[in-house]
This record gives structure tokens, sequence and C-alpha cells, in this order.
């Protein structure tokens, strides 16, 4: 392939999941990651991905700055923290094949089990032995393969909390992992002269798609918005299997 068409095509998958971000607070990463990989090596996409989330985040927390839940975030940010130097050894070390298996057959199961059950709630959400783990498990995802946004979307999913409220909290949550992240990677020496290149090369897509999702999501209603929320996941979780075969 040649670098217009991964330009090009890369362009295109990157308007797109920006795009996604904007409007539902998540969605970049995990629609980036599988379809990106396709055209760069991991170790290329993944810290170019972690610079445009630190990105399209701060957009969006400063759309829904109004609806930030500190309580929750801090229990969640404490496991996240906590997962992020395993999450960069594993991206260094092993391969992410069994890794992407598993979440996306875990992200496709309780997407299924919100579309049969959509009453479903998780119960003590404030519990340390829900969102320290969860917190954990994201951070770990988040410096490993960039895909945080699983176990915290579904924390989220479950709770049933408004657009706005859910939107706003995971960008706060993504920005302080991905800040980080960025903190690991730059002192692995992940953030190579190439990485940098396309990052910037990728950016007018990035941006078009982040402001348009951002001004879209205003006239999205509530339930139209856990429609919105659902189907990707069961898209994420077909897709993170799929691009694996």
């Amino acid at each position: 392939m040649t670098e217009i068409e991964i330009l090009a095509y890369g362009s295109i998958i990157l308007l797109f999941s920006s795009l996604l971000q904007g409007l539902t607070g998540f969605g970049f990463s995990l629609f980036a990651v599988p379809l990106l990989t396709l055209l760069l090596p991991p170790r290329t996409v993944i810290p170019v991905l972690i610079v445009y989330s630190l990105m399209v985040n701060v957009a969006v927390l400063i759309s829904a700055k109004g609806h930030l839940d500190l309580k929750r975030q801090g229990l969640l940010l404490v496991g996240g923290l906590a997962g992020l130097p395993l999450g960069s050894y594993l991206l260094r070390n092993l391969p992410v094949f069994h890794l992407k298996m598993i979440i996306g057959a875990v992200v496709l199961l309780l997407a299924v089990i919100l579309l049969v059950r959509p009453d479903t709630k998780i119960v003590k959400t404030d519990s340390k032995a829900v969102n320290l783990p969860v917190g954990f498990l994201s951070g770990l995802l988040c410096s490993s393969v960039s895909l945080s946004g699983p176990p915290v979307i579904i924390f989220y999913a479950f709770r049933k909390v408004n657009k706005q409220y859910f939107r706003g909290n995971l960008a706060l949550f993504f920005l302080v992992l991905n800040f980080f992240t960025l903190i690991l990677y730059s002192s692995s020496g992940m953030l190579t002269g190439v990485v940098l290149r396309y990052a910037w090369q990728f950016l007018p897509a990035l941006l078009l798609g982040m402001s348009t999702g951002i001004y879209l999501t205003r006239f999205l209603p509530e339930r139209s918005f856990q429609r919105v929320v659902l189907a990707l996941l069961l898209i994420i979780g077909i897709m993170t299997v799929a691009t694996n075969f």
C-alpha cells in the first residue's frame, strides 16, 4: 500500500472515529485501532491515537463540563493509573491478539445483555469492589492496546446515566489516562519521529470529525443516545473480534 493510500484511508477512519467520540464521548480508539492496524503497525498506531485521544477528550470535556461526578471518578482513576504501567509493559513485550479477542467477546456479551434486558443495572456502583477493578482494567487496556473504553463504557451504560454525564465523565477519565500514558510512552522511547509525522498528517481529519460530533450531540435525544451507545457496543465487539482473524 502506498503512502498516499495510507493517508487517504487513515483520514477516513479517523474522521468517522473522532465524529463518534465527539458525539457520544467514546468510540474513537475502539473503532480506529482495529482498522488503522490494517494500514500501519500497532506500535505506530497506538501512540498516535493516544495523542489524538488527549485532544478529543479535552474538547468533549469542555462541552460537558457541568456534569462531572468527581467522587466516582476518583475511584476509577486510582484504579486506572495503577493499571497503566502493566499495560505499557504488555505493549512493548507481548502480542495483543489474545487480549483484543477477549475484549471483543466480553463487549459483545454485555451489549447483548443490555439489548435483551435493557433495565439491567450494576448494583453498588459506588463500591470500591466495582470502581477500582473497572478503572484498573481500563488503565491496562489504555496503555497496552489503546482500548481503555470497554470496561468504563459498560460501567456507565449499565448505570443508565444521561448523555452529558456519560460524555463528560468518560472524557475526564480518558483524558487523565491519556496524559499519563503519553508520559510512559515518552519515557519508553515510543513517541518516535514516525509517530509524530503521522499524528501531524492525520490531524485535519481528526479536527473535522471531532467538531462535527460535538455539534451534532445537542440534537440527539436521550433515548436515541442510549440506542446509539448500545449499537456502538455491539459493532465494536464484532469488529474487535473479526479483525483478529
